[in-house]
């Protein structure tokens, strides 16, 4: 899968994995139709059932493994879309701690009373600016940690179960 490197690749993914969808579900009720028709068939003792019930069963193996693979690509996709969005505000937060940062490597202290108080007054809102800074950053470290921790656990436990069958 190729979802894109940015938050809207994977919402245009998104799109096109929703006209997928609906699409494959227009063709719900086709083989619900053919599935209906073998039973009335079979019901009716209709001389070739063997070969009928085959391609019902043929059909119905086709349409099911349809669907895992498309709520399979969409997991994936819901996750390259997580995975964006904690991309996403990692760089809006070093983008925002970089000016902080410019901003607080200025020498420029004053040359009046006045200016020393509105640059103290703005210290101030900058120093609550970077507390609710360090919480907004504590959040994205614990999204991605949670992120890290639902996709490489179930990866683990893959190559887990690889490795006893290999042993076995």
């Amino acid at each position: 899968d190729q979802f894109g490197f940015d938050l809207e690749s994977v919402d245009a993914a998104f799109k096109k994995q929703e006209a997928i969808q609906t699409d494959i579900g227009a063709f719900e009720d086709r083989v619900r139709n053919v599935i209906d028709i073998a039973k009335v068939l079979e019901k009716e003792n209709y001389h070739d059932i063997e070969r009928i019930n085959s391609r019902k069963r043929n059909v119905l193996m086709l349409w099911n493994y349809l669907l895992d693979l498309v709520k399979s690509r969409r997991q994936r996709l819901e996750s390259c879309y997580q995975l964006q969005k904690i991309f996403q505000e990692m760089q809006q937060l070093k983008d925002y701690l970089t000016d902080i940062n410019r901003l607080l490597a200025l020498d420029n202290y004053g040359k009046h009373l006045i200016s020393v108080e509105d640059l103290l007054q703005r210290h101030r809102l900058i120093e609550t600016d970077i507390g609710l800074i360090g919480d907004k950053v504590q959040r994205v470290n614990s999204d991605a940690t949670n992120f890290i921790d639902q996709v490489l656990q179930p990866q683990k436990l893959h190559d887990e179960e690889q490795q006893m069958q290999d042993g076995a």
